[in-house]
């Protein structure tokens, strides 16, 4: 009878555990910045390969367990999850080689992203907002050289489709520890000499890189491409 008093008195005081249904906050896609900004944000192409890269802003959920990407062809009516990250890491590069511009043509297709979270209990968020970005031909960079007090950039590029092409962005990275800051933009609008020329007094001794970014047409979705070179100045 004690037993049994016991029992009844352990159940009445124990309480259920609710199941948490409840899915993360849908993933918020990093606005793409402008291709004449100084610093690039969002999708983009990524400088010594044929790869997207896409990041995406922290989710809020407590227990987040990471992420999902999802990737669509432009030509497919279907989309694949192409990756699972860890909660810490906001950010994705997509190396895979179908991304490439075709090696005679030059042509590509684009390519949309969206992004889902997940929570330690399975829940899984809606899909974000679709990113979408079209690789092109990747300019070929030759190392600067000093012409007076001018440091001059200069690179060549395939140039399959005139359509298919608006301008170039040039800028100049300093190094500083670990990190390259971007402190000169150049935007190169014309067919020839593909080159830039730098005020040199300006730059202290230092180990430096510059980028070209070869910008699309504005047609119907963003696209580019992206090469940097490393030198030391003087």
């Amino acid at each position: 009878m004690l037993i049994s008093c016991l029992v009844i008195l352990v159940g009445c005081g124990r309480e259920e555990i609710a199941a948490d249904l409840i899915p993360p906050e849908d993933v918020l896609l990093t606005v793409r910045s402008a291709d004449t900004s100084l610093v690039e944000e969002g999708i983009d192409a990524v400088p010594g390969g044929h790869y997207i890269y896409l990041s995406w802003l922290a989710s809020p959920a407590d227990d987040l367990a990471g992420y999902r990407v999802f990737r669509q062809t432009q030509d497919s009516a279907d989309f694949d999850m192409v990756d699972e990250v860890d909660a810490f890491i906001t950010e994705y590069e997509d190396h895979d080689p179908i991304l490439a511009p075709n090696q005679i043509t030059g042509l590509t297709l684009g390519f949309s992203y969206w992004v889902v979270a997940f929570d330690e209990a399975g829940n899984v968020s809606n899909l974000s907002d679709e990113a979408t970005y079209r690789l092109m031909p990747t300019p070929v960079l030759s190392p600067p050289v000093v012409q007076g007090d001018s440091l001059v950039f200069s690179w060549s590029y395939n140039q399959y489709d005139p359509l298919d092409f608006s301008f170039y962005v040039i800028r100049l990275f300093q190094q500083q520890g670990s990190d390259w800051i971007p402190i000169w933009i150049y935007v190169h609008n014309v067919p020839f000499p593909l080159e830039a020329a730098y005020y040199s007094v300006f730059l202290s001794a230092g180990t430096y890189k510059y980028q070209v970014d070869v910008v699309g047409a504005p047609l119907d979705l963003p696209a580019g491409s992206e090469a940097d070179l490393e030198f030391a100045f003087p």
